[in-house]
């Protein structure tokens, strides 16, 4: 059986990090966005980041991380601490 990923260790030093807009109308990359990816991988995992009002499916996957994000009072997008296999 494959051990489960510590995500609170691999992903915890990017909850409150500010993520840009994703309704910008720009296609520059998103350099936390980018970062997350790049851990994702280097734990042997997938990153699916669920902003605010995102629609998805919901199968199940053992190689994936759901990273949540949160939609501030001042409009501004933020890593939440919520981070799940799924």
């Amino acid at each position: 059986m494959k051990k489960t990923p510590d995500l609170k260790k691999i992903f915890g030093k990017f909850a409150g990090k500010e993520l840009r807009d994703p309704n910008r109308l720009t296609t520059d990359i998103d350099s936390v966005l980018a970062q997350m990816e790049t851990a994702a991988q280097k734990n042997g995992l997938k990153l699916r980041v669920w902003f605010p009002g995102t629609i998805g499916t919901m199968e199940l996957r053992s190689d994936r991380v759901n990273a949540h994000v949160d939609q501030g009072a001042d409009g501004k997008f933020r890593v939440s601490n919520k981070f799940e296999i799924g």
